[in-house]
């Protein structure tokens, strides 16, 4: 890892999405709103789910703030893998509905968000009021719409979430947007993966064998000791260094030769 393409990964990153939408001057209740729409798709291979997000966008003419407030409609919605397409749209229309009932997703966070609890206290109240949009006068909401909105408090390692708010929180650089300055950096948690869960054990970043909540907490820590006030700095180039293929996990690759992280990694 000589060199590290930044631009080429973040064009294959489902950050680049939230990002148009800020280069282009949007309102920002529409970048929190495809941000977090984005990030909840953030699942399987990139190059799947971010082909329905670009389909979607290209349907509404990237009008996605219309789109979410009902003022544009999609005749044909996409399916992705668990979630129907009929799922996506009431997941984008509750996203509308949060927006139309606090004004906007940073309104929804910023009504639970108590600093000394960290942001599971904020991550709480937008997972309420979406769930509570969505489900309107259901009974229960579908397993695929479930999917696309996780409960942040059963002990997961709430990966999505945690993808959302670091683009959101972090200061405003090549990958993240930076636009949430009332939440501190350093109250971050590692979104984990399995491409973060591989290389946090081959860096002993981690002891635990599972991944869940605590263990993306200490993770988390581990990082800390680098950077205590920016902890999940670290998170783009780790994940990329999987996604990308440059690291294999094991001590067999010639990658590995000129991988800048292999005095510190102990593959198991």
């Amino acid at each position: 890892m000589v060199s590290f393409p930044l631009q080429e990964w973040v064009n294959r990153d489902p950050v680049r999405f939230p990002r148009w939408f800020l280069h282009e001057r949007r309102d920002e209740r529409e970048i929190e709103a495809i941000a977090l729409f984005s990030a909840m798709l953030a699942y399987g291979k990139a190059d799947l789910f971010m082909k329905v997000i670009e389909r979607i966008l290209k349907s509404c003419d990237y009008e996605f703030l219309d789109l979410t407030l009902g003022k544009r409609t999609l005749k044909n919605w996409p399916s992705y893998r668990l979630s129907r397409g009929e799922e996506i749209a009431s997941f984008v229309a509750a996203i509308g509905k949060v927006i139309s009932w606090r004004g906007s997703i940073q309104s929804s966070f910023r009504r639970g968000f108590y600093p000394p609890e960290g942001i599971f206290s904020g991550l709480s109240t937008l997972y309420e009021d979406l769930y509570a949009s969505a489900i309107g006068e259901s009974e229960s909401l579908g397993r695929g719409i479930k999917h696309l909105l996780p409960d942040p408090q059963k002990g997961s390692c709430s990966k999505r979430w945690h993808l959302f708010l670091r683009w959101m929180v972090r200061p405003y650089d090549k990958v993240d947007l930076g636009l949430w300055k009332f939440v501190s950096p350093s109250k971050l948690i590692v979104p984990l993966d399995r491409h973060i869960s591989q290389t946090a054990r081959a860096l002993n970043l981690t002891s635990r064998s599972s991944d869940d909540r605590k263990t993306a907490e200490e993770i988390t820590q581990s990082l800390r000791a680098i950077d205590p006030d920016d902890p999940v700095r670290f998170d783009f180039a780790l994940c990329h260094l999987g996604m990308s293929g440059n690291c294999s996990h094991d001590r067999n690759s010639s990658n590995c030769e000129t991988c800048i992280l292999v005095k510190s990694c102990f593959p198991s």
